[in-house]
C-alpha cells in the first residue's frame, strides 16, 4: 500500500523555478513540500570540478548571469557571499576554417550583411502590418538577398563569414530564423549589465538557496489527480510509490517534459509511464493545451573538452568561421588547471 502524505502546497521540480517558488512559501511559513524527481536537486543547473583539489568548477548547464542590474540571481549571489568571475574579457582571436579574410573583407562583408539584416527586418515589419504574419525571419532574409545578391559565390569565404554573422544572431535566441517571426525576434527584454559568471559554479548559489528547504529527491510525479479544491499527486520514490495529498500544486518541470507529458495517452496506466512523463486527471483545459502548445523551445549546447596540454592562444574565447552553420562557433577558455575549452553550439544543431 502506497504510503500517504499531507501538505497545503506540492512544489513539482527543484530548479530556480521550484526553489524560487519553495522560498517564497517557506519565508512566509506556508506548508508546503518540494518533490525532485532526480537523486539531486538543481534541475540542470549542474556544476562539475576538473583536475584535482585545485582543479577548475564548470557549469554543465546555465552558466552565465546574462545582466547584472536588477536581476535577481544577482541579489542572491550578494546575499550569500558568491563570488563573481568575468564571464569574457575582449580577448578574442578568430580561426577561419577556409583562407581567412583580412580585417578590410571581414568589415566589408559585415557590412554588407547588415545591410540587408535591416531591410529584411523592415520588409517584415511592412508585411505584418498588412496581416501577413506567416513570414519567417529567413523568408525575409532570402526576398531581400534576391532583390540586393551578394557579389561573392556561395562557398566563398566571404559567404562562410556572412553565414557565420547570421548564425551568431540564430544561436542568441536558440532558434533557426526559418523558425522565428520578427515578433519573436524583436519581443525580447533582457536586464542591464554585463555578463558574469560564478566562481564556484552555479551550484553553489542553488545549494546557498535551498539551504532550509524542505526538499525530497528521488521522487518522481507520475500523476496529477485535481478538483476544484484539492489535488493528489501519485509519486514513484525509487520502487515505492507514494501519494501527496495538497490544495495546491506547483508545476516547474521543464518545458520539455510538460510538452511531451500532454501528449501521453489519458488511459495510459501511471506504472506503464516511461521515466519522466506524467499526466493530469482530468486533462488539462484545451486552452492551456493550445497555449502550451505555442511556446517552443531554445535550444543550445556545449561540450567541455579536457587536454593535457594548452595549444589554443590565451585568450577568453575563440571565434571559428566554419564552412557550416552550427560548427562550433564559439570557444570559451575555461582555465589551465587543467588546459579546458568550452565549446558551444545551438539550434537544430545542437
Amino acid at each position: 500500500q502506497a504510503m500517504e502524505f499531507s501538505h497545503d502546497v506540492v512544489v513539482i521540480g527543484s530548479g530556480f523555478a521550484g526553489t524560487a517558488a519553495a522560498q517564497y512559501l517557506h519565508e512566509n511559513n506556508v506548508d508546503y513540500i518540494v518533490l525532485e524527481a532526480a537523486s539531486f536537486t538543481g534541475g540542470r543547473t549542474q556544476t562539475i570540478k576538473l583536475g584535482g583539489d585545485d582543479g577548475i568548477w564548470v557549469d554543465t548547464g546555465a552558466c552565465f548571469i546574462h545582466g547584472t542590474r536588477g536581476n535577481p540571481l544577482t541579489d542572491e549571489c550578494i546575499k550569500h557571499g558568491i563570488q563573481f568571475k568575468a564571464g569574457e574579457s575582449n580577448a578574442e582571436s578568430l580561426f577561419f576554417a577556409d583562407n581567412a579574410l583580412s580585417y578590410a573583407e571581414q568589415h566589408k562583408v559585415r557590412n554588407e550583411f547588415l545591410k540587408r539584416y535591416k531591410k529584411a527586418k523592415q520588409f517584415l515589419r511592412n508585411e505584418y502590418r498588412r496581416g501577413n504574419v506567416s513570414l519567417s525571419m529567413e523568408d525575409g532574409l532570402q526576398k531581400i538577398l534576391t532583390q540586393n545578391p551578394v557579389e561573392w559565390s556561395k562557398d566563398s569565404p566571404q559567404q562562410h563569414y556572412m553565414d557565420f554573422y547570421k548564425w551568431i544572431l540564430e544561436e542568441y535566441e536558440g532558434a533557426n530564423w526559418d523558425e522565428m517571426s520578427i515578433l519573436q525576434l524583436e519581443g525580447g527584454c533582457g536586464f542591464e549589465g554585463g555578463n558574469v559568471m560564478l566562481q564556484n559554479g552555479y551550484k553553489e548559489l542553488i545549494e546557498c538557496m535551498q539551504n532550509d528547504l524542505n526538499i525530497r529527491t528521488s521522487c518522481e510525479v507520475k500523476l496529477i489527480e485535481y478538483n476544484g479544491t484539492t489535488a493528489q499527486l501519485t509519486v514513484k520514490n525509487n520502487e515505492a510509490w507514494q501519494t501527496y495529498k495538497c490544495k495546491f500544486v506547483i508545476c516547474t518541470v521543464s518545458m520539455g517534459i510538460l510538452k511531451d507529458s500532454l501528449k501521453v495517452d489519458p488511459n495510459m496506466p501511471v506504472k506503464e509511464l516511461e521515466s519522466g512523463l506524467l499526466r493530469w486527471n482530468p486533462a488539462l483545459p484545451q486552452w492551456k493545451l493550445d497555449s502550451l502548445n505555442c511556446y517552443e523551445i531554445g535550444l543550445m549546447n556545449k561540450v567541455i573538452l579536457q587536454f593535457d596540454e594548452q595549444f589554443w592562444p590565451d585568450v577568453s574565447r575563440i571565434t571559428h568561421v566554419g564552412r557550416e552553420a552550427g560548427d562550433f562557433p564559439w570557444f570559451n577558455h575555461l582555465g589551465t588547471n587543467p588546459p579546458s575549452l568550452l565549446a558551444w553550439t545551438a539550434c537544430r544543431f545542437a
